[in-house]
Protein backbone atom coordinates (compact mmCIF):
# COMPACT_ATOMS: atom_id res chain seq x y z
CA UNK A 1 0.00 0.00 0.00
CA UNK A 2 2.78 2.41 0.89
CA UNK A 3 4.50 1.67 -2.42
CA UNK A 4 1.37 2.37 -4.47
CA UNK A 5 0.71 5.61 -2.59
CA UNK A 6 4.32 6.72 -3.08
CA UNK A 7 4.17 5.89 -6.78
CA UNK A 8 0.98 7.92 -7.14
CA UNK A 9 2.65 10.93 -5.50
CA UNK A 10 5.64 10.51 -7.79
CA UNK A 11 3.45 10.42 -10.91
CA UNK A 12 1.61 13.54 -9.79
CA UNK A 13 4.68 15.60 -8.85
CA UNK A 14 7.38 14.62 -11.39
CA UNK A 15 8.09 17.56 -13.70
CA UNK A 16 9.77 15.50 -16.43
CA UNK A 17 10.55 11.96 -17.56
CA UNK A 18 14.11 12.37 -16.29
CA UNK A 19 12.93 13.52 -12.86
CA UNK A 20 10.53 10.58 -12.64
CA UNK A 21 13.28 8.10 -13.57
CA UNK A 22 15.71 9.56 -11.00
CA UNK A 23 13.15 9.36 -8.21
CA UNK A 24 12.12 5.85 -9.27
CA UNK A 25 15.72 4.62 -9.09
CA UNK A 26 16.31 6.42 -5.80
CA UNK A 27 13.19 5.33 -3.90
CA UNK A 28 12.09 1.99 -5.38
CA UNK A 29 13.39 -1.53 -5.79
CA UNK A 30 12.38 -3.42 -8.93
CA UNK A 31 11.52 -7.13 -8.81
CA UNK A 32 11.06 -9.19 -11.97
CA UNK A 33 8.75 -12.19 -11.90
CA UNK A 34 10.72 -15.42 -12.23
CA UNK A 35 8.14 -16.47 -14.83
CA UNK A 36 7.47 -20.01 -15.95
CA UNK A 37 11.14 -20.87 -16.52
CA UNK A 38 12.95 -19.07 -13.66
CA UNK A 39 14.28 -16.70 -16.34
CA UNK A 40 11.44 -14.19 -16.36
CA UNK A 41 9.20 -15.52 -19.14
CA UNK A 42 5.55 -14.64 -18.47
CA UNK A 43 2.67 -15.53 -20.78
CA UNK A 44 0.24 -12.61 -21.04
CA UNK A 45 -3.28 -13.56 -22.07
CA UNK A 46 -6.35 -11.29 -22.12
CA UNK A 47 -9.77 -11.09 -20.56
CA UNK A 48 -12.76 -8.83 -21.08
CA UNK A 49 -16.23 -7.88 -19.88
CA UNK A 50 -18.98 -9.44 -21.94
CA UNK A 51 -22.18 -7.81 -23.21
CA UNK A 52 -25.03 -10.33 -23.15
CA UNK A 53 -28.80 -10.69 -23.21
CA UNK A 54 -30.30 -11.66 -19.85
CA UNK A 55 -33.54 -11.60 -17.85
CA UNK A 56 -34.31 -11.01 -14.19
CA UNK A 57 -36.78 -13.91 -14.12
CA UNK A 58 -36.85 -17.17 -16.06
CA UNK A 59 -38.63 -16.68 -19.37
CA UNK A 60 -38.62 -18.74 -22.56
CA UNK A 61 -35.03 -19.81 -23.31
CA UNK A 62 -33.69 -17.64 -20.46
CA UNK A 63 -33.57 -20.34 -17.80
CA UNK A 64 -29.88 -20.63 -16.97
CA UNK A 65 -28.95 -18.55 -13.91
CA UNK A 66 -25.93 -16.99 -12.34
CA UNK A 67 -26.10 -16.56 -8.58
CA UNK A 68 -25.60 -13.96 -5.88
CA UNK A 69 -23.11 -14.66 -3.13
CA UNK A 70 -24.72 -16.91 -0.51
CA UNK A 71 -24.49 -16.18 3.21
CA UNK A 72 -22.87 -19.58 3.71
CA UNK A 73 -19.66 -18.52 1.92
CA UNK A 74 -17.20 -17.23 4.52
CA UNK A 75 -14.13 -15.19 3.59
CA UNK A 76 -11.44 -13.24 5.39
CA UNK A 77 -12.74 -9.63 5.52
CA UNK A 78 -9.27 -8.19 4.99
CA UNK A 79 -7.78 -10.41 2.26
CA UNK A 80 -10.86 -12.00 0.69
CA UNK A 81 -9.37 -15.48 1.17
CA UNK A 82 -12.07 -18.16 1.18
CA UNK A 83 -12.36 -19.68 4.65
CA UNK A 84 -15.08 -22.19 3.85
CA UNK A 85 -18.81 -22.85 3.86
CA UNK A 86 -20.95 -22.57 6.96
CA UNK A 87 -24.64 -23.23 7.37
CA UNK A 88 -26.11 -21.67 10.50
CA UNK A 89 -25.53 -23.93 13.49
CA UNK A 90 -23.03 -26.15 11.67
CA UNK A 91 -19.23 -26.34 11.49
CA UNK A 92 -17.20 -24.58 8.81
CA UNK A 93 -16.45 -26.96 5.91
CA UNK A 94 -14.75 -26.56 2.49
CA UNK A 95 -16.95 -24.72 -0.02
CA UNK A 96 -18.85 -27.05 -2.41
CA UNK A 97 -17.66 -27.51 -5.99
CA UNK A 98 -19.58 -26.57 -9.16
CA UNK A 99 -21.53 -29.83 -9.40
CA UNK A 100 -22.75 -29.58 -5.81
CA UNK A 101 -23.65 -25.90 -6.09
CA UNK A 102 -25.62 -26.44 -9.30
CA UNK A 103 -27.55 -29.37 -7.77
CA UNK A 104 -29.81 -27.03 -5.76
CA UNK A 105 -27.69 -25.61 -2.95
CA UNK A 106 -28.12 -22.09 -4.34
CA UNK A 107 -31.86 -22.14 -4.82
CA UNK A 108 -33.27 -18.72 -4.00
CA UNK A 109 -30.09 -16.79 -4.82
CA UNK A 110 -30.61 -16.67 -8.60
CA UNK A 111 -29.62 -13.23 -9.87
CA UNK A 112 -30.08 -13.21 -13.67
CA UNK A 113 -30.98 -15.79 -16.31
CA UNK A 114 -29.26 -16.46 -19.65
CA UNK A 115 -30.45 -18.23 -22.79
CA UNK A 116 -27.93 -21.09 -22.62
CA UNK A 117 -25.75 -22.74 -19.97
CA UNK A 118 -22.71 -21.67 -21.98
CA UNK A 119 -23.56 -17.95 -21.78
CA UNK A 120 -23.97 -18.22 -18.01
CA UNK A 121 -20.66 -20.10 -17.82
CA UNK A 122 -18.82 -17.45 -19.86
CA UNK A 123 -19.86 -14.85 -17.30
CA UNK A 124 -18.19 -17.06 -14.66
CA UNK A 125 -14.96 -17.17 -16.65
CA UNK A 126 -14.82 -13.40 -17.24
CA UNK A 127 -16.12 -12.33 -13.84
CA UNK A 128 -18.32 -9.48 -15.07
CA UNK A 129 -20.83 -8.57 -17.78
CA UNK A 130 -22.99 -5.78 -19.15
CA UNK A 131 -26.53 -7.12 -19.44
CA UNK A 132 -29.21 -6.12 -21.92
CA UNK A 133 -32.59 -6.89 -20.37
CA UNK A 134 -35.83 -7.66 -22.16
CA UNK A 135 -37.34 -4.24 -21.42
CA UNK A 136 -34.49 -2.41 -23.18
CA UNK A 137 -32.68 -1.43 -19.99
CA UNK A 138 -29.04 -2.10 -19.17
CA UNK A 139 -27.52 -3.33 -15.93
CA UNK A 140 -24.17 -4.71 -14.82
CA UNK A 141 -22.78 -7.80 -13.10
CA UNK A 142 -19.70 -7.62 -10.92
CA UNK A 143 -17.62 -10.18 -9.07
CA UNK A 144 -18.79 -11.05 -5.54
CA UNK A 145 -16.80 -14.16 -4.57
CA UNK A 146 -15.74 -17.68 -5.49
CA UNK A 147 -15.73 -21.17 -4.01
CA UNK A 148 -11.91 -21.36 -4.37
CA UNK A 149 -11.81 -24.75 -6.10
CA UNK A 150 -9.24 -25.32 -8.83
CA UNK A 151 -9.99 -23.82 -12.23
CA UNK A 152 -10.01 -26.11 -15.28
CA UNK A 153 -9.91 -24.42 -18.68
CA UNK A 154 -12.91 -25.25 -20.87
CA UNK A 155 -10.88 -24.47 -23.98
CA UNK A 156 -8.16 -26.91 -22.97
CA UNK A 157 -10.74 -29.57 -22.10
CA UNK A 158 -12.43 -29.20 -25.51
CA UNK A 159 -9.08 -29.38 -27.32
CA UNK A 160 -8.12 -32.54 -25.43
CA UNK A 161 -11.44 -34.12 -26.43
CA UNK A 162 -10.98 -33.12 -30.08
CA UNK A 163 -14.08 -30.90 -30.04
CA UNK A 164 -12.07 -27.86 -31.18
CA UNK A 165 -8.65 -27.40 -32.78
CA UNK A 166 -6.23 -24.51 -32.78
CA UNK A 167 -6.80 -21.33 -30.73
CA UNK A 168 -9.93 -21.35 -28.55
CA UNK A 169 -11.39 -17.82 -28.28
CA UNK A 170 -14.96 -17.35 -27.07
CA UNK A 171 -16.42 -17.58 -30.58
CA UNK A 172 -14.76 -20.96 -31.14
CA UNK A 173 -16.35 -22.24 -27.93
CA UNK A 174 -19.76 -20.88 -28.97
CA UNK A 175 -19.42 -22.60 -32.35
CA UNK A 176 -18.51 -25.86 -30.60
CA UNK A 177 -21.62 -25.50 -28.43
CA UNK A 178 -23.82 -25.10 -31.52
CA UNK A 179 -22.34 -28.30 -32.98
CA UNK A 180 -21.86 -30.45 -29.90
CA UNK A 181 -23.69 -28.93 -26.92
CA UNK A 182 -23.51 -32.04 -24.75
CA UNK A 183 -19.72 -32.23 -25.07
CA UNK A 184 -19.33 -28.56 -24.16
CA UNK A 185 -21.64 -28.91 -21.15
CA UNK A 186 -19.66 -31.94 -19.99
CA UNK A 187 -16.47 -29.89 -20.35
CA UNK A 188 -17.96 -27.06 -18.30
CA UNK A 189 -18.73 -29.47 -15.47
CA UNK A 190 -15.06 -30.43 -15.24
CA UNK A 191 -14.32 -26.92 -13.98
CA UNK A 192 -15.00 -27.12 -10.24
CA UNK A 193 -14.52 -23.39 -9.67
CA UNK A 194 -17.70 -21.34 -9.23
CA UNK A 195 -18.12 -17.54 -9.22
CA UNK A 196 -20.78 -15.48 -7.44
CA UNK A 197 -22.00 -12.09 -8.61
CA UNK A 198 -23.61 -8.85 -7.52
CA UNK A 199 -25.59 -6.33 -9.51
CA UNK A 200 -23.81 -3.01 -9.80
CA UNK A 201 -24.12 0.27 -11.67
CA UNK A 202 -22.08 1.72 -14.48
CA UNK A 203 -19.97 3.93 -12.19
CA UNK A 204 -18.21 1.04 -10.45
CA UNK A 205 -18.29 -1.47 -13.27
CA UNK A 206 -16.47 -3.67 -13.93
CA UNK A 207 -14.90 -4.33 -10.56
CA UNK A 208 -11.96 -6.65 -10.00
CA UNK A 209 -11.46 -9.05 -7.12
CA UNK A 210 -10.19 -6.19 -4.90
CA UNK A 211 -13.52 -4.39 -5.23
CA UNK A 212 -12.23 -1.54 -7.43
CA UNK A 213 -13.06 -0.73 -11.02
CA UNK A 214 -10.69 -2.23 -13.58
CA UNK A 215 -9.49 -0.17 -16.55
CA UNK A 216 -8.74 -1.38 -20.11
CA UNK A 217 -5.02 -2.06 -20.62
CA UNK A 218 -4.27 -0.64 -17.15
CA UNK A 219 -5.52 -3.51 -14.94
CA UNK A 220 -3.78 -6.84 -14.55
CA UNK A 221 -4.97 -10.15 -13.11
CA UNK A 222 -2.50 -12.53 -11.46
CA UNK A 223 -2.39 -15.39 -8.99
CA UNK A 224 -2.79 -13.71 -5.61
CA UNK A 225 -1.22 -16.66 -3.83
CA UNK A 226 2.00 -15.58 -5.57
CA UNK A 227 1.79 -11.81 -6.08
CA UNK A 228 0.68 -9.08 -3.63
CA UNK A 229 -2.77 -7.57 -3.99
CA UNK A 230 -2.76 -4.19 -5.71
CA UNK A 231 0.89 -4.10 -6.75
CA UNK A 232 2.16 -1.36 -9.07
CA UNK A 233 3.72 -3.12 -12.07
CA UNK A 234 5.35 -2.58 -15.43
CA UNK A 235 4.39 -4.97 -18.26
CA UNK A 236 6.59 -5.48 -21.32
CA UNK A 237 4.98 -7.66 -23.99
CA UNK A 238 2.96 -7.42 -27.24
CA UNK A 239 -0.75 -6.70 -27.80
CA UNK A 240 -2.41 -7.09 -31.20
CA UNK A 241 1.04 -7.58 -32.75
CA UNK A 242 2.38 -4.28 -31.41
CA UNK A 243 4.84 -3.65 -28.56
CA UNK A 244 3.03 -3.07 -25.27
CA UNK A 245 5.15 -1.45 -22.53
CA UNK A 246 2.81 -0.13 -19.87
CA UNK A 247 2.47 0.78 -16.20
CA UNK A 248 -0.43 -1.20 -14.74
CA UNK A 249 -2.07 -2.14 -11.43
CA UNK A 250 -2.26 -5.77 -10.36
CA UNK A 251 -5.82 -5.43 -9.08
CA UNK A 252 -7.64 -8.57 -10.17
CA UNK A 253 -7.49 -12.34 -9.77
CA UNK A 254 -7.47 -14.66 -12.78
CA UNK A 255 -9.43 -17.88 -12.50
CA UNK A 256 -7.09 -19.57 -14.96
CA UNK A 257 -4.02 -17.58 -13.96
CA UNK A 258 -1.79 -19.75 -11.82
CA UNK A 259 1.87 -19.40 -10.79
CA UNK A 260 4.36 -16.61 -11.59
CA UNK A 261 4.51 -17.38 -15.31
CA UNK A 262 0.97 -16.19 -16.14
CA UNK A 263 -0.88 -12.88 -16.18
CA UNK A 264 -4.11 -11.58 -17.73
CA UNK A 265 -4.48 -8.13 -19.32
CA UNK A 266 -7.92 -6.55 -18.99
CA UNK A 267 -8.96 -5.52 -22.52
CA UNK A 268 -12.24 -3.74 -21.79
CA UNK A 269 -15.87 -4.39 -22.74
CA UNK A 270 -17.68 -5.01 -26.02
CA UNK A 271 -17.01 -6.89 -29.24
CA UNK A 272 -13.59 -5.37 -29.97
CA UNK A 273 -12.33 -6.12 -26.47
CA UNK A 274 -13.70 -9.67 -26.72
CA UNK A 275 -11.80 -10.20 -29.98
CA UNK A 276 -8.58 -8.76 -28.52
CA UNK A 277 -8.86 -10.90 -25.40
CA UNK A 278 -9.42 -14.04 -27.45
CA UNK A 279 -6.32 -13.36 -29.58
CA UNK A 280 -3.99 -12.29 -26.77
CA UNK A 281 -1.25 -14.84 -25.95
CA UNK A 282 2.21 -13.26 -25.91
CA UNK A 283 5.28 -13.79 -23.78
CA UNK A 284 6.98 -10.92 -21.99
CA UNK A 285 8.31 -9.64 -18.68
CA UNK A 286 6.51 -8.51 -15.51
CA UNK A 287 8.12 -6.11 -13.02
CA UNK A 288 6.92 -5.03 -9.55
CA UNK A 289 8.06 -1.82 -7.86
CA UNK A 290 8.26 -1.48 -4.08
CA UNK A 291 9.64 1.22 -1.83
CA UNK A 292 13.16 0.53 -0.66
CA UNK A 293 13.57 -0.39 2.98
CA UNK A 294 14.40 2.71 5.02
CA UNK A 295 18.00 2.88 6.29
CA UNK A 296 18.46 1.61 9.83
Amino acid sequence: KASVEAMLRLLRTSRSDAAFTRALQRDFDCYMSIGCDDEGTVLFTGYCSLELEARRRPSGAFRHPVYARPDALKTDPLTGTVLGWQIEGQDLVPAPDRAALESGLLRGTELFYFNSPLEAYLVHVNGSARLRLGDGSITYLGYAGKNDHEYTSLGRTLKNKGVVRGPVPIEAIREAYRRRPNDVIAGMRQNKRFIFFRETDADGWPSGSLGFQVEPKRSLATDKTVFPRGGFVFVDTFVNGEPFAQWMLDQDTGGAIRAPGRADLYMGAGNRATALAGEQAEEGRLYYFFLKDPPR
